[in-house]
């Protein structure tokens, strides 16, 4: 007992002195060697990504080994504020940590913990705890780099405790504090300033800020000790993805907020970029946690060499990524010249399958015979996910001007879905009328098993000098499937202005019965009205019903179709009924046999006949056999009808195919066809089972080749009708890598036809980053006159953006456009083969 109360007065004074100790002696020294400010901070982005799931424990700083410290170095000031302290020395050589609670307020120097000392070496101090009053701002949490410390030999010999050190103490492990989610660390080479909360703090020499959504580096950095961080020296901002860093001058970072203010930034990112990168700066540039920049006085470019390329400069950006660029008050430069401006320009970065969110913001430029030079643009907008498109500007020197609206719209929930678009053409001249086009449509999810679908188009714009009444049509369908069974309602309705109009109303139920039966029922009715004198209306009621059964021997399809009109057309079966024999003589498999029966009642009401008929059809083939190196084929197909009123007809088809390969660059195909036929051609019926006469043809194909580098194909063919048919040829060649040639036509045999017209397409480099295409057509009959020639072009500048020309002689228009290769995708579409007919097919065409 005597001896148990003198060890514990023993260990208290030894406590007592270590704490008198603790708070006398100096900081220990800084780490005199760093690792460099880019391995630091991809260290760092690891740590972050470790730290990235807000449902793990925070991260805890491990321990790192390093050479054993002296006295000083162990009493160190600049402990955690938030550490726990222990008195009692642990006989463990590799102790485990201990987690502490966070300080809550001020910033908080975290030192790594030093391994146990070697015996002899005296036992450090326990960790005062911080005082609980601290008022500051919660601030950063200071780390200290894995790097030995300086050497103090000098002072540990004059020490009198190194002079008798006590080989049964231990190094006390000292508690690591852990990172949260939402904490702000700091990396540096050296640390200057206060350790109190709220005191100012300085660091020097490969400054890491590391927070949840990136890095922030630089030379030297200065905290006010209570929410902002200014750093200098080579500083930049590098994202956690590692896609995207922006330079600048200076930055101030927010410890609260997480933003970060770039003085002259300038960054580069490859988020939303298909092909280089996307560049930009700004005078003054924000980043915020969710990695969303601002930048005033900006420009961007995808181009390396901006000068060499285009670049735009706006008043403002706003970055938003995997979402899209916003400039405003942009001008657009081609080199160092302006040639346009543009109020706003949106980019988008996101790519969503189904849902056009093109819309570019270099203008296409041409020249017509009709419209003369004109100019088009697309000027996008996204004031969110939800609601997107641009507007087409629209002039021409000739004819006027045009406005235009695309817009899509959509739920959240993906419930509905809707999209409009809208031009209105201004014609000048003689007619100065305008014009306009619109069409709408949208998808709506009313329950998971109910769907509908609605559309309106009126059509009012055919083209410059085209003048024809406007169109109208609507539609909708409403379809509900649940389980087994599934129904649809539709209703279109279309109407042109002053001539006519129809509408229709239909529905369509489908029902599985069982595993081998399904029932299938279609119900339409249609009138059809003409507005001009003298005025009609028809009705057309329309019913068909198709029951199927699968069994193991056949399957049955009982169809049920009949029409009531004023003005009847077509066949009534009033039932019919098919059979299909499964594996009929499956012995034969090397000449394969199938066949159908078909019985059912007809009618023709507009001949005014009705009766039974009854076919059998037989299909031989097709067979497959080896000749030496050759490969023959043949098929026979059989049909026999019969009709009530005592008809009959009959019908034999025949094909006949021989491939044979003439060594490595030549083969042959010879194919033969025969139709026989038996009956009277149109009776009983005039609209069905029309049979034809006797006839019979064959054609012989010659290929030549040699690999991919050309292949000529010859062919010619005779109807055994002792007149000659037009030999064809068709010439593809490969000059080299990147040129191509095809020549084709034909050569009509007989006095006065000889060779008529030969079509010709080249595609060749035309200088570096150059193509060029030419298609044109050889009338051999105005000795060799080129008609119809098309000429494209295409040169890619700075390996940033394409540009596009195209001469159309028939259509005597000349397009200009470019399309940057960063977003192709979402970019507008120059012309270039996108010319279409003169009448426009879908809003999407210029």
């Amino acid at each position: 007992m005597i001896r148990f109360a003198l060890a514990r007065v023993w260990l208290a004074t030894f406590v007592a002195l270590a704490l008198a100790l603790g708070h006398t002696l100096p900081a220990s020294a800084a780490s005199a060697a760093a690792d460099s400010s880019s391995a630091d901070a991809s260290r760092a982005l690891d740590l972050l990504d470790s730290q990235s799931c807000a449902t793990h424990a925070p991260l805890t700083v491990a321990q790192v080994t390093s050479p054993s410290p002296s006295p000083s170095d162990s009493a160190s000031p600049n402990a955690s504020p938030g550490s726990v302290s222990s008195a009692s020395p642990s006989p463990s050589p590799s102790p485990s940590l201990i987690p502490v609670p966070r300080a809550p307020n001020g910033p908080t120097q975290l030192l790594i913990p030093l391994p146990t000392p070697t015996a002899g070496a005296p036992s450090p101090p326990p960790i005062p705890t911080p005082s609980p009053s601290a008022s500051a701002s919660s601030g950063p949490v200071l780390l200290q780099r894995e790097s030995p410390r300086p050497s103090a030999s000098s002072s540990a010999s004059a020490s009198p405790a190194s002079a008798s050190p006590s080989p049964e103490t231990v190094a006390t492990p000292k508690p690591v504090p852990t990172l949260g989610i939402n904490d702000v660390a700091i990396l540096s080479d050296t640390v200057g300033g206060g350790t109190n909360p709220g005191e100012v703090f300085d660091w020097n020499g490969n400054v890491n800020i590391l927070y949840t959504e990136g890095v922030i580096v630089g030379d030297h950095a200065h905290y006010d000790g209570k929410r902002f961080i200014d750093l200098t020296g080579h500083t930049y901002v590098r994202n956690r993805a590692d896609d995207s860093i922006i330079y600048a001058d200076s930055i101030r970072f927010d410890t609260v907020t997480r933003k970060a203010t770039l003085l002259n930034g300038h960054g580069e990112t490859t988020q939303g970029v298909e092909r280089g990168k996307f560049y930009f700066k700004a005078k003054t540039l924000t980043t915020d946690r969710n990695g969303n920049s601002h930048g005033d006085r900006a420009s961007f470019t995808t181009c390396e060499n901006p000068r060499g390329g285009y670049h735009v400069e706006a008043k403002s950006i706003d970055l938003k990524p995997d979402d899209k660029l916003i400039a405003r008050s942009a001008v657009l430069f081609l080199g160092a010249l302006a040639v346009f401006y543009i109020p706003v320009i949106i980019i988008p970065l996101k790519h969503e399958q189904g849902i056009n969110r093109a819309a570019g913001f270099i203008p296409e430029i041409g020249y017509s015979q009709v419209d003369g030079v004109y100019v088009r643009a697309r000027l996008g907008f996204a004031p969110s996910d939800d609601y997107f498109g641009y507007y087409r500007l629209e002039y021409y020197q000739k004819t006027g001007y045009g406005l235009g609206y695309v817009a899509t719209f959509k739920r959240k929930n993906n419930k509905r879905l809707a999209n409009i678009n809208v031009f209105s053409r201004k014609y000048k001249g003689i007619s100065s009328t305008t014009a306009t086009n619109f069409n709408v449509d949208e998808s709506e999810n009313f329950s998971p098993t109910l769907r509908g679908q609605f559309s309106a188009a009126y059509t009012g714009n055919y083209g410059t000098g085209i003048s024809l009444p406007p169109n109208y049509n609507y539609s909708g369908s409403v379809a509900h499937a649940a389980g087994k069974a599934s129904q649809s309602y539709t209703f279109q309705r279309n109407q042109t202005s002053g001539y006519q109009s129809s509408n229709n109303f239909g529905f369509v139920d489908q029902r599985t019965i069982s595993q081998n039966l399904t029932q299938a029922e279609n119900i339409s009715y249609t009138t059809n009205s003409t507005l001009t004198t003298p005025a009609t209306k028809i009705d057309t009621l329309h019913f068909n019903t198709l029951t199927h059964l699968q069994s193991i021997g056949a399957s049955y399809d009982l169809t049920i179709d009949k029409t009531e009109s004023a003005s009847p057309s077509g066949i009534d079966r009033i039932p019919e009924l098919q059979i299909r024999p499964n594996n009929l003589l499956p012995r034969f498999r090397a000449f394969p046999i199938s066949t159908q029966f078909t019985i059912g009642e007809y009618s023709e009401r507009q001949t005014k006949i009705s009766t039974q008929a009854y076919e059998a059809a037989l299909n031989f083939g097709p067979a497959l056999l080896h000749l030496g190196r050759s490969d023959f084929s043949a098929g026979v197909n059989v049909k026999q009808d019969a009709f009530g009123t005592g008809d009959l007809k009959a019908s034999v088809a025949q094909n006949i195919t021989l491939t044979t390969p003439l060594g490595s660059h030549f083969s042959n195909l010879v194919q033969y066809n025969e139709n026989n036929s038996n009956g009277p051609q149109a009776e009983p019926f005039k609209t069905y089972e029309i049979i034809s006469g006797a006839s019979h043809g064959a054609q012989d194909v010659l290929r030549i080749f040699n690999g991919d580098a050309y292949v000529l194909t010859l062919s010619d063919g005779t109807f055994f009708n002792r007149q000659a048919q037009p030999l064809s040829y068709q010439l593809s060649a490969r000059p080299s890598r990147r040129s191509s040639l095809s020549l084709g036509g034909a050569y009509v045999p007989g006095p006065g036809n000889g060779f008529a017209t030969t079509n010709v397409q080249i595609l060749t480099p035309f200088g570096r980053d150059s193509e060029l295409q030419f298609f044109t057509n050889v009338d051999w009959k105005k000795r060799g006159r080129l008609e119809n020639k098309t000429i494209y072009y295409s040169h890619i500048v700075g390996n940033c953006y394409e540009v596009r020309l195209q001469y159309n002689q028939s259509l005597k228009t000349v397009n200009v456009g470019i399309e940057l290769l960063a977003f192709p995708s979402r970019s507008a579409n120059f012309g270039i083969g996108n010319q279409g007919p003169i009448i426009p097919q879908s809003f999407g065409n210029y």
